[in-house]
Formats: C-alpha cells, sequence, structure tokens
C-alpha cells in the first residue's frame, strides 16, 4: 500500500522548512536499517514531512503551555484518534489492527459540516493520515530515536542542518519501507486503502454518541471528538525512582533535612507538567537566568500543593511550606523579632505582637508618642524593631523568628507559598521581589542581608475560585519563570485518584458519586453558592465515610452536602438537584 500513501505525483512536492533548501532530495547514504535494496536511495517526502513537523510542533506547545489546534491521542491501545490542521481541520480515526482509516474534513463550523477525505491527484496528499500514524511509527526504535534527535533541532530552531537531513531521510525511509513491508514483518505497518482512495467517512453519529471518544490525549485540546482529558506520559515513572531523578547537585544533606524531601505515596501519579518542571529547574541551573520561580494556578483540588511537593521530591530537595491569609504582612513571611522568655532580660515597656495586631494605632501612639489612626501592623512592627535596639544593641531579651520561606532561601531547599492572591494587603507579596529578581537578595528585621540560595526553588500556589482571592500583582507575575494553569480533573481522573487514595474498589459506586460531585459543583456556579468548597477533598472524605456506613445517601449528608454550603435552602437544592436524582 506504500503507493496509496506515497502517491507518485507528490514526489516532486515543495518540501516544508527547514527541508526546503535540502541540497538533494535523494540520498543513498541516509537509509533505515529496514532498506534492503541495491542500490539503495532514501527520498524526502513532503507529504510524511509535514506531519512529523506538525506532530513536533503539536508536542512543543503542549510541553510548554501553548495552545495548538492540532491533537492526537488514544482510544484503548487499538484506536488512534487524531485532529489535523492545515488549511482545514482533518479528524481521523486508524484502527491499527486493521490497519484502516476511518476521516472527515470540517470547515470548522461544527461535525456537521463534515467532508470526505479522498487520496489522489484530485484530493488530499495524506499528511493528515500521516500523523494519525505517529503513535504507530514512534513504536519503532529506529523512527523514535531519529524523530527525538529532530525534536531536540526543532527546539533549538534547527542550528544543525546537516542533522535534520540525515534525520529527515532516515524518518522518511523507515516509514516508506515499514509499510511496504506490512503484515510479512513484525516491523511491518499494514494500511489498507480502497482502491477508490475514498477514505471511509467519519460520520457525526460515529462521534456524538462516543463510538469514537478518545480516553487518552497525548498532546493537543480535541474540538471535534469528546474527550477525558488524561495526559499521557511517555514514561511512567513510580513514585520512589522520582526521588532525586532531576538533583540539581551532589550536597549531603544531614538526617534533619533528608527527611523533609517528600516521600511520594505508591498511589500519586506523576503529572507531565511535574516532570516538565524539573526538567526545565535543572537544565537552566547553570544558565545566567535559571528557572527556579513557579507558580502553579487552578481550582481547589486540582493537585497544586501535591505537585509542588512532588517538585522538590524530583530536584532531591527538603520541602517546606508557608500558608497566607487574609492577614498576612511582610514579618509574616521574612520573620519577626520577638521577645526572648527564655532570657534574663525583659522590656516591659514594650507592647507585644498582639498588641500590633489589635490595635497599631495606639501601639505606634506608645512608640512614638503620637497617635496615627491610619498606621499599619508593618510600620508599627518596624518601629517596634527600631525601638528594642534602641534598648539594647545586642538585642538582649529578643531573638529573630525564621520563617520556612526564610530558611528554604538561605540552605536552598523548595519552598511552597501556598494561596497568596487571598491577602488582604497586595503590595505584601511585592515585598519579596527582591528575592524574586535576578539581585537574588533581602533584608531581615535583624538587618542581615541574605542571598538566594542558587539550588532555592520557589512555588507559588494559588486559587482563583475561593471567595476573597485577589488578582495577583502583575510585578509578582513578571517574575514568575514558569506559570501552570492546573485543569479541572475529568470524572476517570476523579474517580482514579479518590479510588487510589481511600483504597475503595467498588468502581462503579464512586463514578455514580464522581457524577453528584461534578454536578453540585455545576450547579454551584450556576447558583453563585460561595460559601463552601466541593472538589477532591470533599470527594474523599465523602467516599472514606461512605465505607464505614455503606449508605452513600446518609453520609452524604455529612460530609459532601454540609460542605458544599452552610446555606439550608442551597443545600436543599443540592440534595433534590444532584443527589437524590443519582443516588438512593
Amino acid at each position: 500500500m506504500t503507493d496509496k500513501l506515497f502517491q507518485k505525483h507528490l514526489w516532486g512536492l515543495t518540501l516544508p522548512k527547514p527541508f526546503d533548501n535540502v541540497p538533494d532530495r535523494k540520498s543513498t547514504v541516509f537509509l533505515s536499517k529496514y532498506n534492503s535494496n541495491h542500490p539503495s536511495k532514501s527520498t524526502l517526502y513532503a507529504p510524511l514531512l509535514r506531519a512529523i513537523i506538525a506532530y513536533a510542533n503539536l508536542q512543543y506547545e503542549s510541553e510548554n503551555g501553548g495552545t495548538s489546534k492540532c491533537a492526537i491521542g488514544m482510544q484503548g491501545d487499538d484506536v488512534v484518534i487524531a485532529e489535523y490542521e492545515s488549511n482545514v481541520r482533518t479528524a481521523v480515526v486508524f484502527l491499527k489492527k486493521q490497519g484502516k482509516f476511518i476521516a472527515a474534513s470540517s470547515d470548522n463550523s461544527g461535525i456537521g459540516n463534515f467532508s470526505p477525505y479522498l487520496l489522489g491527484p484530485n484530493g488530499k496528499s495524506g499528511s493528515a493520515l500521516f500523523y494519525a500514524l505517529m503513535p504507530v511509527l514512534l513504536e519503532d526504535k529506529e523512527f523514535e530515536e531519529n524523530y527525538d534527535k529532530f525534536y531536540e533541532q526543532l527546539k533549538l530552531g534547527y542550528p544543525y542542518l546537516e542533522l535534520v537531513y540525515e534525520v529527515g531521510f532516515k524518518m522518511c525511509d523507515n516509514v516508506y519501507r515499514r509499510i511496504e513491508l506490512g503484515s510479512m514483518s513484525t516491523v511491518g505497518i499494514e494500511i489498507d486503502i480502497p482502491a477508490t482512495n475514498n477514505i471511509a467517512l467519519l460520520t457525526p453519529l460515529a462521534i456524538q454518541s462516543g463510538v469514537y471518544n478518545p480516553d487518552t490525549i497525548i498532546y493537543g485540546n480535541y474540538s471535534i471528538f469528546k474527550a477525558e482529558k488524561i495526559k499521557k506520559e511517555h514514561e511512567t515513572v513510580k513514585p520512589e525512582d522520582f526521588i532525586g531523578k532531576y538533583k540539581l547537585s551532589d550536597r549531603n544533606f544531614t538526617d534533619k533535612e533528608c527527611s523533609l524531601v517528600p516521600k511520594l505515596p505508591n498511589w500519586y501519579q506523576i503529572p507531565h507538567e511535574v516532570e516538565n518542571i524539573c526538567k526545565h529547574i535543572k537544565e537552566t541551573s547553570a544558565s545566567n537566568m535559571p528557572i527556579k520561580n513557579i507558580m502553579l494556578r487552578g481550582p481547589a483540588g486540582t493537585g497544586k500543593t501535591e505537585a509542588a511537593k512532588a517538585i522538590a521530591a524530583g530536584l532531591g530537595l527538603p520541602f517546606m511550606f508557608l500558608t497566607c491569609s487574609a492577614n498576612t504582612e511582610v514579618f509574616d513571611l521574612i520573620g519577626q523579632i520577638l521577645p526572648d522568655m527564655d532570657a534574663s532580660f525583659k522590656d516591659d515597656s514594650l507592647p507585644n505582637f498582639d498588641d500590633i495586631m489589635m490595635d497599631p494605632g495606639s501601639v505606634y501612639c506608645k512608640l512614638t508618642g503620637e497617635y496615627k489612626e491610619d498606621a499599619n501592623n508593618q510600620e508599627v512592627y518596624e518601629l517596634l524593631v527600631n525601638k528594642a535596639r534602641a534598648n539594647d544593641n545586642n538585642q538582649k531579651g529578643f531573638k529573630y523568628i525564621e520563617t520556612p520561606l526564610i530558611k528554604a532561601i538561605k540552605y536552598g531547599y523548595c519552598v511552597e507559598i501556598q494561596e497568596p492572591a487571598i491577602i488582604s494587603n497586595p503590595g505584601v507579596l511585592v515585598g519579596l521581589n527582591g528575592l524574586l529578581d535576578k539581585c537574588e537578595s533581602i533584608t531581615l528585621p535583624t538587618g542581615e542581608v541574605i542571598k538566594r540560595h542558587p539550588e532555592c526553588v520557589i512555588v507559588i500556589t494559588t486559587n482563583t475560585d475561593y471567595e476573597g482571592c485577589k488578582s495577583m500583582n502583575q510585578s509578582v507575575i513578571s517574575r514568575m519563570n514558569m506559570i501552570y494553569d492546573m485543569d479541572e480533573l475529568s470524572k476517570i481522573q476523579l474517580v482514579n485518584r479518590v479510588m487510589s487514595v481511600t483504597g475503595c474498589n467498588n468502581q462503579s459506586l464512586v463514578e455514580q458519586m464522581a457524577d453528584v460531585v461534578i454536578d453540585i459543583a455545576q450547579k454551584r456556579k450556576e447558583s453563585m453558592i460561595t460559601d463552601g468548597s466541593c472538589g477532591v477533598r470533599e470527594f474523599i472524605a465523602w467516599v472514606q465515610s461512605t465505607m464505614l456506613t455503606n449508605n452513600p445517601y446518609e453520609s452524604a449528608m455529612y460530609t459532601i452536602i454540609p460542605l458544599a454550603t452552610a446555606d439550608p435552602e442551597c443545600r436543599e437544592e443540592l440534595i433534590n438537584s444532584c443527589l437524590s436524582t443519582r443516588i438512593q
């Protein structure tokens, strides 16, 4: 079937960049190991190269937080489901066991406007079909090795064109020979294309009824097919094997520091985002602008804190965290000078920390002799520190209390700053800009200037759907090296995570309960209920209770329902519209 996909009239088609300036589109040197012809040659084939380039661009965009109009994934192990974008979007299904394609072109106005996919001089070039073959092509070690070399060149902007041309010849020859071998060899790819060249038409009904429904997304976002968004890892890494996989150095930690390196639970699946972040941090650690400031955004329960711990584990670094509140001030982040209750000296004339928090105006008056109604906690605290220093230059009777953030900065740990968007004073986090910036230093309340350890990694995790959350200050956003938006979990992901955490093995029941959780979350948005939460944590609590009571309806009455809202009328509505319709 090589003549069906490698069409004779297209062998001379203009090659896509970066192959458009190749000296000769034929080679007798760069051959696939499956080429047994004598004399042998390989030829660059434009439609196949376009498919390879599209797949590589899609991989790059997916790994770097970009968006793409293409998508590719699997349904089970034997069905490839792809969406390819050229002049129009083409939806392609490849049935591996049968070697058959099912395809349709769409004008992007909806799945009702499909047209047949016809190969030949008056039809299509076949790039969309080659693109759908990519997961199958990559099962071969020779093709995979050459593709990986090509992908590295693409990421760097094709600095070595000679290498690009070499792997291009080998990939084209590899695909041609394997399709030529077909079912005659274990490495062959069997392709069955009708004699009319008219590929079987993919119908809207087949999509709408879920006949073809990708359950694993390799890369991209589907717009034609319905898909459960499950990212496929190219390598399944066990949690225990991930610890220290991206170590930044061979530092020797103390026993106490080693105990702070997260031990990932067996049920935890390493997200693609985490592995990608660790790769970026390690690969840029020796550069002039290393990646060390990370932000993870997303709704509650999407695994932001677990991801922060996994980043620390992957880097082999001790992990610390600091949780923000509405009243968080700068000294909560960088530390405080407090009275030393164990010291022999104690100055009772000075106000304490509780006084500052309760009535900063009165404390300001006590320290300066003037009442200032709009005095804030920060400036009063600074006055107290200066007063303490004036009373005793050696700060006898006072001690400096380090925060987890300062410890991480000084000793080179990974630290998570949780929920800074909830801080009432938006300027508080701006006080850390010196640390996040290239100068990487900060002045402590003691007057000491500390430098940020070169291996310190700061991960900010923030939620945008909790009541009271505010927009992050732009100066802080601009100092982040990488920002990942964590998507809400799909039903399949939700079920798998909750079953793994709780140990519940009744999948059909957990799926039923997942439908309720999804319904409640949607109802809360529609009804603008903001006084509770409904996510993974609440779902876990419900399942755990159900495992004890054997009654999911009863357990819902003191887990998922009251956690969703405190309003009696809203709770009644959630019970009637979401719970009672699915759980009896």
